[in-house]
């Protein structure tokens, strides 16, 4: 596969001002901000001396699996995470965090595919699925949303990312609106209760529901390939050509990691996040 294109969107980042600081930098600056300094040496001794001590990541893929993504849709939904969860997990090992994967499939019912509730996995050897039934979006939001609570993201945390995937209209979209209405509110700042603590990026494949997709995604920054920056957006994306889907999911899987490193811990930071979904050079037909 190569060298993974998304390390390039650092220094994309870096140049419209968006500082990515290395953890140690982040941490140190987080002590600082709540006036409790600390030194360099001492920093270092109780934060990285094993991997329970490194803060903590958590990223969740919510994927629709119902009839309508059989065929091409699902054979490149698998194509996709095959490889995003593989440079998710070297973009973890290069900036030292421990990230906590979990998958929720979604189709008739929404369930656990990898991970659960209340313990999620730092490795994913992924297994092909296949699509039939119905469309329980709103199920699978209630179960990214039962992870939203201290005891489960880890005691020293970024802020958690959500990743939707779906083609379609859920099967009922009053309740599919109350529970993102529920995973909004499920983390809340104590200085700043309108804050959205959660990246959550919704992508549309072949004519999914847009009004769905936008009530799911919180807002940011997207920069482009070109050097472009739109502002405060819903940050969704949709895909036409299933062909291009891979490419999307690994830009918008890095830099969403970044984008959380670089909000400090628990997003405490003020930094609006920014998702680059950089396709590769020879794949290009996406569209926000």
């Amino acid at each position: 596969m190569g060298e993974p294109k998304g390390y390039d969107h650092l220094a994309n980042m870096r140049r419209e001002g968006q500082a990515l600081f290395s953890i140690r930098e982040t941490q140190l600056g987080h002590r600082q901000q709540k006036g409790k300094t600390m030194s360099t040496e001492k920093l270092k001794d109780d934060e990285f001396d094993g991997v329970t001590t490194k803060y903590q990541l958590n990223l969740i893929y919510l994927l629709d699996t119902s009839g309508s993504m059989s065929g091409e849709p699902i054979n490149q939904l698998n194509r996709a995470m095959a490889e995003a969860v593989q440079i998710a997990e070297e973009a973890a090992r290069e900036n030292e965090i421990q990230l906590i994967m979990r998958v929720v499939q979604f189709n008739s019912v929404a369930k656990w595919l990898i991970g659960d509730t209340r313990k999620g996995v730092e490795h994913i050897d992924w297994a092909p699925l296949d699509a039939n039934g119905g469309t329980d979006t709103a199920g699978a939001i209630e179960l990214a949303r039962s992870v939203m609570h201290r005891e489960f993201l880890g005691e020293r945390n970024y802020r958690p990312v959500v990743v939707l995937i779906t083609d379609g209209a859920s099967n009922d979209p009053q309740k599919t609106i109350e529970a993102v209405a529920k995973l909004k509110s499920a983390l809340k700042s104590s200085t700043d209760p309108n804050k959205d603590k959660i990246i959550r990026i919704a992508i549309g494949v072949t004519g999914a529901n847009q009004d769905e997709l936008t009530n799911f995604a919180s807002v940011g920054n997207i920069l482009r390939d070109d050097g472009r920056k739109d502002e405060n957006v819903p940050f969704v994306f949709n895909v036409d050509d299933v062909g291009l889907l891979k490419s999307l999911l690994k830009g918008i899987t890095v830099s969403s990691i970044l984008s959380s490193i670089a909000g400090g811990p628990e997003g405490g930071d003020s930094g609006v996040p920014t998702i680059t979904p950089v396709a590769a050079k020879d794949d290009e037909g996406w569209e926000e």
